[in-house]
């Protein structure tokens, strides 16, 4: 009888334990990581992944910059840092069914050698973001910065 009790405690357990596994993030935790991914591609210099998050229609709401324009922008911030390190706060997260509003800081550092141990540059932004849900992904499709 004991050893029927533990079979059924450890079986249930293992149920729970894969049930939580299975689980989907939140909406809005989706989309925090997804910011994650795309700071951890920035400070890998990995403009093939930053921009799998990046919608094909994005734009830039204070100047014309499209998509294509952003790739070009973020090949020559990369030539020009060997090291970038990027971080972000994340202020507000609004989520509206398959669109999200953000906002968030972003403090990035650059040097230019990969042996550098302080960075050269700095700056601070604040960003508004405006994303799509996609399937099961977050794109952005809108934002805008500002020192």
């Amino acid at each position: 009888m004991g050893r029927r009790k533990l079979l059924k405690a450890t079986c249930s357990s293992f149920a729970l334990l894969l049930l939580t596994a299975c689980t989907r993030p939140s909406p809005e935790q989706a989309l925090r990581d997804t910011i994650a991914e795309m700071v951890k591609a920035v400070e890998a210099r990995d403009v093939k992944t930053l921009l799998e998050h990046i919608a094909d229609d994005f734009t830039r709401n204070s100047g014309g910059l499209d998509r294509r324009q952003l790739r070009a922008m973020l090949v020559g911030v990369f030539l020009r840092h060997q090291k970038i390190h990027v971080v972000t706060t994340i202020r507000d997260v609004t989520i509206d069914g398959g669109r999200a509003q953000a906002r968030f800081n972003v403090l990035a550092t650059g040097a230019s050698g990969s042996a550098s141990l302080l960075p050269e540059t700095g700056r601070l932004w604040t960003v508004d973001s405006a994303w799509r849900r996609v399937g099961a992904d977050w794109k952005l499709y809108n934002a805008d910065w500002r020192d």
